[in-house]
């Protein structure tokens, strides 16, 4: 199995910045693999980081399910404080999130889920062409050859 790492994915924003997700945790109920991983930003408190999620689990029909979800807490914007003077610590005002999931027959290969990985990545990122087509990292390797972080 491979040994879990930072995932780095780049943002939106004017100048794409890299975002690192740092590995939190990494366990095992059942059929299902669940590793989880969190953005590490400086005087961020821990609920408002950035995470991801990838969740791989054999379902009773034989078909294996890998889910990947990737959430962004948006903080609650304070601008006042009482008139004692306190400001109210921040909290979450709501989460922003999209999931990916993929299902997969036992008989696929590891050429044909990178195939389906590869035009859904293609199709997400606007590209008529192709990106450079990536087989190693957390997510490509549990997505193409059903290999769990451990």
């Amino acid at each position: 199995m491979s040994a879990i790492a930072n995932i780095v994915a780049y943002g939106a924003e004017a100048t794409p910045l890299p975002h690192t997700f740092k590995p939190i945790s990494v366990s095992r109920m059942g059929e299902e693999v669940l590793a989880e991983y969190r953005e590490d930003i400086t005087d961020v408190p821990p609920a408002l980081q950035p995470y991801v999620k990838l969740r791989s689990r054999k379902l009773p029909s034989g078909v294996e399910q890998t889910r990947i979800t990737v959430a962004i807490p948006v903080q609650e914007v304070i601008t006042n404080q009482n008139a004692a003077g306190y400001t109210a610590a921040p909290k979450v005002a709501h989460t922003l999130s999209g999931e990916v999931t993929f299902h997969f027959s036992p008989r696929a290969i590891i050429s044909q889920r990178r195939q389906l990985r590869q035009i859904m990545y293609n199709m997400l990122g606007g590209y008529v062409i192709t990106a450079t087509v990536q087989s190693t990292g957390n997510v490509p390797e549990i997505v193409d050859q059903a290999i769990n972080p451990t």
